[in-house]
């Protein structure tokens, strides 16, 4: 007996192959802060103030998981994670949901990374930063710091201090100089800040138009 073979209804319509599932293996999760991270002025702040391996462990928390699944995600130690989950969390960046074993009576932490929050931090960080230089900028028109041109001019000597030993070196006794150049220094680094809060500012303004 001859099997029937089975005609398809539509012959010139090719069958799409069907995509097997590997049970072992768990589908991937995409992170929901992976827009944010891409952002330049992001990942050196993080880095700068979180620690080198913080964008790394962000982009490992693509979904809400303890903190020792996450250090074994990452291979690196529980505190560092939880070090850093702290941070993100007095930031306001991270929240974590607290539940109890019944059996051990330990608890365990339950953490999710958001950071949608993290352009507000940044700007807030560098508006401090520029604030700060702008006072140190009006101080250094008028207070100047004093040197020895012969004894070292790292060591600088306060107006006050410079006053009480009569603008002379307490080493040499050689008249102090005035240090101008900081003012410049400070000058230099504001305008650097400025432009970067500018470019901060813009690449933002790009990444949510997109």
């Amino acid at each position: 007996m001859v099997a029937k073979r089975r005609i398809s209804e539509n012959p010139g319509k090719v069958a799409k192959p069907v995509k097997l599932v590997n049970p072992e293996k768990p589908e991937r999760v995409p992170n929901p802060n992976s827009k944010i991270l891409s952002n330049k002025f992001v990942q050196d702040y993080l880095s700068m103030r979180l620690g080198e391996n913080s964008v790394r462990i962000i982009k490992a928390a693509n979904t809400e998981m303890t903190d020792e699944a996450l250090a074994t995600k990452c291979k690196l130690k529980v505190s560092e994670i939880r070090s850093l989950l702290n941070k993100l969390h007095n930031l306001r960046l991270a929240d974590y949901t607290r539940t109890k074993d019944k059996d051990t009576g330990w608890y365990s932490y339950i953490w999710k990374v958001n950071l949608d929050g993290i352009y507000a931090v940044l700007e807030g960080a560098m508006h401090d930063e520029m604030k700060s230089l702008e006072t140190k900028l009006d101080e250094s028109t008028t207070i100047f710091s004093f040197y020895c041109p012969k004894c070292s001019k790292e060591n600088k000597i306060d107006f006050n201090t410079a006053t009480q030993i009569e603008f002379k070196c307490p080493n040499c006794r050689r008249q102090l100089k005035a240090d101008k150049g900081q003012t410049q220094t400070i000058t230099d680094k504001l305008e650097d800040l400025r432009e970067k809060f500018f470019d901060f500012k813009s690449s933002v303004a790009e990444i949510k138009k997109n």
